[in-house]
């Protein structure tokens, strides 16, 4: 009995588990892609902050490491609430609490990519799409079988 493949491979992508097992098959790619899209957003959000925190770290120091003269800190007093020892401790505490928001931003980081480790270690193991072609081969080859063969019908006794 000779297989027309490209038969079989149509008989088979048009059974219902088929049809069923790659939808599921595409949506486990799909979650899995927007995982791993997830760990880059996540970690972007990282190098933001990462920006912010040498930011304060540069307000705090002014860049060159002087003091302020009398007139530059009159003039910080008239117009906004502190001197520059408030402005330095305003800027520390922004520092501290931006360097939190770093550690708590790596914590989602390292979450984001278990899932996508995780989401990708499940759809390695998924077998459904491959046992339901198989099923449909051999449904197929079943349905081969029982046809009539081609040719002359044997001759009747």
């Amino acid at each position: 009995m000779t297989i027309d493949f490209k038969e079989q491979n149509v008989f088979v992508e048009a059974q219902p588990a088929v049809i069923a097992a790659i939808k599921n098959h595409r949506q486990r790619w799909q979650k899995i892609q927007e995982a791993d899209r997830n760990v880059i957003q996540q970690a972007r959000k990282v190098t933001s902050l990462l920006y912010a925190f040498q930011l304060c770290i540069e307000k705090m120091y002014c860049g060159d490491g002087d003091d302020l003269s009398d007139k530059e800190e009159e003039l910080l007093k008239k117009f906004t609430p502190g001197d520059s020892e408030t402005w330095f401790y305003y800027y520390d505490t922004a520092q501290e609490t931006v360097q939190s928001a770093i550690v708590d931003q790596c914590r989602k980081v390292t979450l984001a990519d278990f899932q996508h480790r995780k989401l990708k270690e499940e759809n390695e193991t998924c077998e459904e799409l491959s046992v339901a072609r198989a099923a449909a081969r051999e449904e197929y080859k079943k349905l081969q079988e029982q046809k009539p063969k081609r040719g002359r019908p044997p001759a009747k006794k």
